[in-house]
């Protein structure tokens, strides 16, 4: 797949398949960070469905994921999001308080807090069971640890668009310079992230272009108000993670598979 033909793709279904293409059996690539950066973007999608315990899980797994996932917080994760995929019914406020008790679940409160998530929000409509099952499996895959099978989500909770703000140019990776790394440019990004004020990325791009950044397709990125943007933005990732490559990455387990 071209640079133009993953920009003018619709169907995310077929692009993922395309950077994440079947392995043989047995073989399990680990799930990227982009990757759980799309599906926890595609749950921020449906936030208004989700229940207070799956919305919790979805904004500490943003934070935790652009970060190292560190233990005991991303595996107190994992279990609940197992946990919350086989439940039957959508769960309530106290569903936390049960699998936790309140200190943990206070601690958790506080964290999500930093993800605009608050337990005293007002309560989210019950969704269908059917449509509650969907929902469950989408807020589990992020905290697999390999690569998942996507079409375990219907195809409509999946967005083109997102993967495209999360992954960026897979196929043609924008070469990132450290030194457009700036104290500015970094403290810039990690507001958008934390608080996810993306009416900021105009500022990022000036932060990185004073930098010294002057790839269009960085500078547009950011400065496109119509983009659909989100905590697992592919600019706000380069910034955050250092000298980390994920894009060249994505491309050599696209290349080495077989």
């Amino acid at each position: 797949m071209t640079d133009d033909q993953w920009r003018d793709a619709t169907d995310p279904l077929k692009m993922l398949s395309a950077v994440y293409p079947m392995r043989s059996e047995g073989s399990n690539a680990p799930q990227p960070r982009a990757c759980r950066a799309y599906l926890f973007a595609c749950a921020r999608a449906q936030w208004e469905l989700l229940p207070e315990p799956a919305r919790a899980l979805v904004a500490l797994g943003e934070l935790a994921n652009e970060g190292a996932r560190r233990a005991p917080l991303w595996r107190d994760l994992e279990q609940l999001a197992e946990v919350l995929r086989y439940t039957d019914e959508p769960p309530g406020r106290a569903w936390l308080t049960e699998r936790l008790g309140a200190g943990p679940r206070a601690a958790l409160g506080r964290l999500a807090g930093r993800g605009r998530f608050r337990f005293d929000s007002v309560r989210a409509p019950v969704p269908s069971a059917h449509r509650w099952g969907s929902l469950a499996r989408l807020v589990w895959l992020p905290f697999q640890p390999v690569v998942p099978p996507f079409v375990w989500v219907p195809h409509y909770l999946h967005s083109a668009d997102l993967l495209r703000e999360t992954h960026g140019h897979p196929f043609e990776p924008v070469p990132f310079d450290d030194r457009w790394r700036t104290t500015e440019a970094v403290a810039v990004a990690r507001q958008i992230h934390e608080r996810g004020e993306f009416g900021a990325m105009p500022v990022l791009a000036d932060a990185l272009q004073e930098a010294g950044c002057d790839d269009a397709r960085v500078l547009s990125h950011c400065r496109d108000r119509t983009a659909t943007h989100a905590r697992g933005c592919w600019v706000l990732a380069r910034v955050l993670s250092g000298a980390r490559d994920e894009s060249n990455q994505l491309l050599a387990n696209r290349v080495a598979a077989p």
